[in-house]
């Protein structure tokens, strides 16, 4: 019996790609929507307030996620993503 969290198969990459997919989606989302309230903050109030300077500091947090994760899968396959499958 493989120990707990053996992967079944080397190559299978299972969910990973999809999550990554996900994860990407929603922090460039993210990213768009703070640099426009940055922008809109600017503009119309005196600047940005605690509360932006929090959400930028989230945002930035969820991209080092984002890129963590990303090296992690990439380090687990020993291939980058999207790369061809060799076999071995």
């Amino acid at each position: 019996m493989p120990p707990v969290g053996a992967p079944v198969h080397p190559d299978d990459l299972g969910c990973g790609p999809l999550i990554l997919g996900v994860i990407w989606t929603f922090a460039i989302i993210a990213i768009l929507v703070v640099a426009e309230r940055f922008d809109v903050q600017c503009k119309v109030a005196d600047g940005p307030a605690l509360e932006d300077w929090l959400m930028d500091a989230a945002v930035v947090g969820l991209q080092q996620l984002a890129e963590v994760l990303h090296g992690h899968l990439t380090l687990l396959t020993r291939q980058p993503l999207g790369a061809p499958r060799t076999h071995r």
